[in-house]
């Protein structure tokens, strides 16, 4: 968002084109959970840890739903939040003025973002489709990097239950509460490729597979951004 505003893209447009993309990642997730849910065995982790996940997949079934309401109905998200706002008890007037400041900014940004995905669904389908695809082989090609650094150290890893679980282990970075999913990736990568691999390798695994997929990344989005400067 701040690289589109340096380029002089205005707020709504590029609030549009991140829930866009928003929308695409989470149905990336939920059609590889779906996926893991078929290939990894329920005995894999016991019943327990079965039914977590598929309570997650429902987590992410509903966000998915409430993005594209928002994107299809944005009148209808605004009057929902407009009826949230207007049950707190505010008694201010300073405090009821900002509120209804809040909502006003909230209808014209609404509508310009509604206008906004419409004129991208009459003028530019194919781009919206294409961005869904490179979604979906961008966030695959994360799985892939790490079954290659796996058999790259020697481990012969089922492809199919390694996908899976990295399924888990994206899902569970890609919502961790700590900034990058510091500590949350690393703990998450050795508990659930110790299910597949020696314990000696972990942490070889581990650190290979967090440097390939984020330090690299850092460095390189780093550089982007300094050159914007």
């Amino acid at each position: 968002m701040y690289l589109l505003w340096r380029r002089g893209v205005r707020v709504a447009d590029s609030l549009l084109i991140s829930t866009v993309n928003f929308a695409a990642t989470l149905l990336f997730f939920l059609l590889s959970s779906l996926i893991a849910l078929l290939w990894i065995p329920p005995d894999l982790f016991g019943e327990d840890f079965t039914a977590f996940f598929q309570t997650s997949f429902g987590l992410i079934s509903g966000i998915i739903t409430a993005i594209f309401l928002v994107l299809f109905f944005p009148k209808g998200a605004h009057i929902v939040l407009d009826k949230l706002l207007h049950l707190l008890p505010l008694r201010s007037v300073r405090l009821k003025h900002a509120r209804e400041q809040l909502l006003a900014r909230i209808d014209a940004e609404t509508q310009r973002f509604g206008s906004g995905f419409r004129g991208m669904l009459q003028q530019n389908k194919t781009g919206l489709v294409l961005t869904v695809f490179a979604t979906l082989a961008l966030f695959f090609n994360k799985y892939l990097i790490g079954y290659f650094i796996a058999r790259a150290l020697g481990q012969e890893v089922p492809f199919d239950i390694f996908i899976g679980l990295q399924v888990i282990q994206l899902m569970l970075i890609y919502f961790a509460p700590t900034p990058g999913a510091a500590g949350v990736a690393e703990l998450s990568s050795v508990w659930l490729m110790g299910k597949l691999m020696p314990e000696p390798m972990l942490m070889v695994y581990a650190v290979c597979w967090r440097f390939c997929t984020t330090i690299l990344a850092a460095i390189l989005g780093g550089i982007v951004l300094l050159r914007e400067k």
